[in-house]
């Protein structure tokens, strides 16, 4: 399992199990399948701080990619894919939580490929 971030061209920031997918013939990536994917929004609201500073507290809400599909692999092609990138911990954890996944089953898989 490798739990990524994948900035779309659509702007959507989506974490998901990540897999590349190969083309053997011109030995490049031409898409990646993604399991459980969920969309990321950063949010934020001001709160009174105790200094009479007014601080932003920022939280993360997630939603189903393709909330209306009967499935949760998708794949998507590379030239959809904008950059990817690693989580921040806690994201991580949010992410491994919701999924039951183990800490250790996230850092012992390392990158996994598939074969197009």
């Amino acid at each position: 399992m490798t739990v990524k971030v994948i900035l779309l061209k659509s702007g959507e920031d989506v974490i998901s199990d990540a897999k590349e997918i190969l083309d053997e013939e011109q030995k490049g990536i031409v898409a990646y399948y993604l399991s459980n994917p969920y969309i990321m929004q950063l949010t934020s609201r001001v709160e009174d701080g105790e200094d009479e500073q007014p601080r932003t507290k920022f939280s993360v809400q997630y939603t189903h990619w393709a909330p209306l599909s009967k499935q949760r692999q998708f794949v998507i092609p590379a030239d959809w894919v904008v950059t990817i990138y690693d989580p921040h911990d806690s994201i991580m954890k949010d992410y491994c939580d919701k999924h039951n996944i183990t800490s250790e089953e996230e850092s012992d898989a390392g990158s996994e490929t598939a074969a197009a």
